[in-house]
C-alpha cells in the first residue's frame, strides 16, 4: 500500500520571495502538514477552505487588488534593502576571511533587488515578472548553498574562487537596463558562471549542468484540426490543371509563375507572400467556376470575366491595388465556396445539390441556414449508412423498425427534391424550413430506431435489479415500440419515446458503474471518498432498483435519482483523475528542478484541498442520502478543472526532470538556462500567480486573496482552452 505523500518544506517557491524567508536563513515557520495525497500545511488549508469554498466566493464580487505583483515585489525590495543595510554595517566592522562571504551575500541581494525593482514596473502582460520570480528564488537557493561551502573554507579560498567573487562584485556596479527577459538571461548566465568559480565546484558538478528544461510534449492532433496550408507547388499544380477558359487559365499560370519567382528571390519575400495569398484565393475561385458551384450560366460567365480581369491587373505591380479591389468583390462567393468545400459533399451528391448552392449564392441572408441544413443532412446520412447489422428483435418490433427506416428513406429523398426546388415559382415551392423539417425527422427516426434496437439489452441489464411488477418492463416495451411505429405525432408516441430513452439511460448508468473503480491508490480513495464506496454502492443499487420498478409500473422515473446517478458516475470517473494528480504531486521534488516551474507539492496541495474535501463530502452525501453536497459537486469539479489539468500537464515531465541535477549544481544550471522566448510560458505564469496568491492568503486581506484565486483560475482556464 503506497504511503501518502508527506510534506517537506518548499525549497524554491515560497522561500525569500513569498513565504517570508530571510536571506540570513531565518524562516517564518508554519505548522506541520497533515497526511494526505494532496499535502498542505494546516494553516494554509484553513485559509484556503475559508476563501475558496465550493459555494460562490463570499467576497461579493471583489476585484483583484491593483498591481498585486508590484505590491509583493516592492515589499520584497524593501526587505532586501534592510538586509543589505545590516550586512553593510557588519562589513564595515569585519576583517580578513569574513569579508568575501559578506561581499557575496551583499552582491547577490543587490542583483535580486535590481531584478525585483525592474519587474515591479513591468506592464501587466510582460513576461518579466514571472521570469524574475523564478530567478530570484534560484539565486537565493544558490547563494545559501555557496555560503555554506565558503563557511568551512574561508581561510583557504583558491585564486579561482576569489576571481569568481570579484567578477560578481564588479557586475553589481554595472547592472544594465532591463529591456526584456533576454537581458535578465545574460546577467543570470554571468552570475551563474561567477558562482561556479566561487563555489569551487567539483569537475563532475561543473559538467553535469544541462539545460534545465524538458522537451515539450507534442500536442495531440485532433481530427477537426485545420488542414495544413497548401504549398506553393501544390497551388501552382492546381492552377495549371484547372479546367477553365483559356483566358482564365493563362492568368492563373502567369500568377503561379510570378509567385514562384518571388519566392526564390530573398529580396522579394513581402511580394511573394502577397502573390501566394492571391494564388490561393484564385485557385479556390477557379475550382468553383470549374464545377459550377453556386453559379448559374449567367453569373458563371460574369464571375469568370471578373476574375480574369482582376488577376491581370493584380499580376502587374503597377495596377495591383486595382486588381485586388476587383477580386475583393468576389469575397462573398469565395466564402460560400469555402463553406461548401468544408461540407465534403461527394461528387455525385454535389451535382444533385448544385441548384441549392446557386440559391445560397443568390440569397446570402438565408444561405447560411440552408448550408447548415445540408451539413446536418450529410451527418444523418452518414450515420444511417454506418449502422451495423441490427440486433435480433421480436418480429413485431423488427416490423416497426423496418417501417421507420422506410420513413427515413422517404425524408432522405424528399430533402434532395426540396433542395433542388428552393425558391421555385410554383405555389408549392419550398424554402429553408422544408429542409430543416426533413433533417429533424431523419434524426428523430434514427434516434428511435437505435433506441428500439438497444432496448432488449437495456431491459436485460435492469432485470438484475428485480423490478416490480414482474414482467411489467417487457409489457411496457412492447406497447412503446408499437406506438413508435406510427408516423403520426401523438402524446402517446412522445410518452413511449421518453420511456425507451429512460430505460436506456438508467441501464447505461447501471452498466458503467457495475464495477468499483480499479487501480486507484488506497490513499487517494481514502482522501476522496472517506472510505464510503461500499455504502455508496449499496445506495446506487437501491436507486437503480427503484427507478427500474417505477419504469416497469408505468410511472415517471424519479429525475432527482437519475441526476444523482449521473453525478456519481462523474465522481467515480474523477477518482482516476485524482490518482493522476496524486502521481504528479508525488514527483513534485523533481519537477521543481525545472527552470520554468516552482510550485511544490505543498502549494499545489493547498490549492486543491477544497476540491478534495468537496468530493469526499459528495461521497458522504450519497452514502447518507444528503443531496446538498452532491448537487454542489459538479460546480466544484468545473471550478477546479484548470488546476487539475495543470497538475496533469506538468506531471508528464516528471521523468525527464528526474534526470536533472539537484542541489547547488541544479541551481547553477538553472541560472545558465535561458528563459527568453522559450516554451512553457504557462508554467512560468502559473508559478508566479500561485506565489502572489499565497502571499495574500497569508495576510488578513482575504478579500484580495479570494479575488486573486478566481483571477488565477480564469486565466488558467483560458490558457488551457477549457470550456467556460
Amino acid at each position: 500500500m503506497p504511503r501518502p505523500l508527506r510534506l517537506r518544506p518548499s525549497k524554491r517557491i515560497g522561500e525569500n520571495l513569498y513565504n517570508g524567508t530571510g536571506r540570513n536563513g531565518d524562516t517564518t515557520h508554519m505548522p506541520t502538514a497533515r497526511t494526505s495525497p494532496f499535502p498542505l500545511r494546516r494553516a494554509v488549508l484553513k485559509t484556503i477552505v475559508c476563501c475558496t469554498t465550493i459555494l460562490p466566493i463570499a467576497a461579493g464580487g471583489a476585484e483583484p487588488p491593483k498591481s498585486p505583483v508590484k505590491i509583493v515585489f516592492l515589499d520584497q525590495v524593501t526587505k532586501i534593502e534592510a538586509q543589505v543595510a545590516t550586512l553593510l554595517q557588519r562589513h564595515s566592522e569585519a576583517a580578513g576571511p569574513e569579508l568575501p562571504l559578506l561581499d557575496l551575500q551583499i552582491d547577490l541581494r543587490l542583483v535580486e533587488r535590481w531584478m525585483l525593482a525592474k519587474a515591479a514596473e513591468a506592464p501587466p502582460d510582460s513576461p518579466l515578472p514571472a521570469a524574475v520570480a523564478l530567478r530570484v528564488a534560484t539565486l537565493d537557493s544558490a547563494g545559501k548553498a555557496i555560503s555554506r561551502r565558503l563557511q568551512v573554507s574561508l581561510n583557504a579560498l583558491t585564486p579561482l574562487q576569489l576571481d569568481g567573487l570579484s567578477k560578481l562584485h564588479q557586475l553589481t556596479y554595472k547592472l544594465p537596463e532591463i529591456k526584456d527577459v533576454g537581458v535578465l538571461d545574460d546577467v543570470c548566465k554571468a552570475v551563474g558562471t561567477d558562482l561556479i568559480l566561487a563555489a569551487n565546484t567539483l569537475p563532475a558538478e561543473a559538467k553535469n549542468m544541462p539545460s534545465m528544461r524538458p522537451a515539450p510534449v507534442p500536442e495531440t492532433s485532433h481530427p477537426d484540426a485545420a488542414a495544413a496550408p497548401r504549398t506553393l507547388a501544390e497551388l501552382s499544380t492546381q492552377a495549371t490543371a484547372a479546367k477553365v477558359s483559356p483566358a482564365l487559365k493563362r492568368e492563373l499560370t502567369a500568377l503561379a509563375a510570378a509567385a514562384t519567382s518571388a519566392a526564390n528571390d530573398p529580396k522579394a519575400q513581402e511580394d511573394a507572400a502577397a502573390l501566394y495569398e492571391m494564388l490561393s484565393a484564385a485557385d479556390d475561385l477557379a475550382d468553383g467556376i470549374e464545377h459550377g458551384t453556386g453559379l448559374d450560366p449567367v453569373s458563371r460567365g460574369k464571375i469568370e470575366q471578373q476574375l480574369v480581369e482582376g488577376l491581370a491587373l493584380f499580376t502587374d505591380v503597377r495596377t495591383r491595388p486595382i486588381g485586388r479591389g476587383r477580386l475583393d468583390t468576389l469575397g462573398r462567393y469565395r466564402a460560400t465556396l469555402a463553406r461548401v468545400q468544408r461540407l465534403g459533399v461527394p461528387p455525385a451528391l454535389r451535382e444533385k445539390l448544385a441548384p441549392t448552392f446557386v440559391w445560397v449564392q443568390q440569397n446570402p441572408d438565408k444561405g447560411g441556414h440552408v448550408l447548415e441544413a445540408v451539413e446536418n443532412y450529410l451527418g444523418q446520412c452518414a450515420r444511417a449508412d454506418a449502422r451495423k447489422e441490427a440486433a435480433p428483435l421480436p418480429p413485431a418490433q423488427r416490423k416497426t423498425v423496418d417501417g421507420m427506416l422506410r420513413q427515413f428513406a422517404t425524408h432522405r429523398a424528399g430533402f434532395l427534391e426540396d433542395a433542388a426546388d428552393l425558391g421555385g415559382s410554383g405555389i408549392l415551392s419550398t424554402g429553408p424550413a422544408n429542409l430543416t423539417t426533413h433533417v429533424d425527422a431523419m434524426r428523430q427516426l434514427l434516434d428511435s430506431v437505435e433506441g428500439i434496437e438497444r432496448l432488449p439489452r437495456a431491459i436485460q441489464t435492469l432485470a438484475l435489479y428485480k423490478p416490480k411488477p414482474a414482467g411489467g418492463m417487457d409489457k411496457r416495451a412492447q406497447a412503446a415500440v408499437a406506438d413508435m411505429g406510427s408516423p403520426i405525432p401523438s402524446a402517446g408516441k412522445e410518452t413511449s419515446a421518453r420511456f425507451i430513452a429512460d430505460v436506456e439511460q438508467v441501464a447505461q448508468l447501471a452498466d458503467t458503474m457495475a464495477k468499483p473503480p480499479a487501480g486507484i491508490p488506497p490513499a487517494v480513495l481514502k482522501a476522496f471518498t472517506h472510505d464510503r464506496l461500499a455504502a455508496v454502492d449499496a445506495r446506487k443499487n437501491a436507486m437503480i432498483g427503484g427507478l427500474s420498478s417505477q419504469l416497469a409500473a408505468g410511472k415517471e422515473p424519479d429525475r432527482l435519482d437519475i441526476s444523482k446517478l449521473q453525478t456519481l458516475k462523474a465522481m467515480l470517473d474523477s477518482l482516476q483523475e485524482a490518482a493522476e494528480v496524486h502521481a504528479a504531486l508525488s514527483q513534485a521534488e523533481v519537477l521543481t528542478r525545472w527552470v520554468d516551474w516552482s510550485i511544490g507539492a505543498e502549494q499545489f496541495g493547498a490549492l486543491l484541498a477544497p476540491y478534495e474535501e468537496a468530493t469526499a463530502g459528495a461521497f458522504d452525501g450519497l452514502a447518507d442520502d444528503n443531496i446538498t453536497p452532491v448537487s454542489r459537486w459538479p460546480e466544484a469539479r468545473k471550478r477546479y478543472a484548470p488546476l487539475i489539468a495543470l497538475a496533469k500537464e506538468v506531471g508528464q515531465y516528471a521523468t525527464p526532470c528526474a534526470a536533472f541535477p539537484s542541489g547547488l549544481p541544479g541551481d547553477l544550471a538553472r541560472l545558465l538556462t535561458p528563459i527568453n522566448n522559450q516554451p512553457f510560458a504557462l508554467e512560468r505564469n502559473a508559478s508566479l500567480a500561485v506565489g502572489i496568491w499565497q502571499r495574500y492568503s497569508e495576510t488578513a486581506d482575504q478579500r484580495s486573496a479570494d479575488a486573486l484565486f478566481e483571477s488565477m483560475l480564469a486565466k488558467l482556464r483560458k490558457d488551457l482552452q477549457l470550456p467556460e
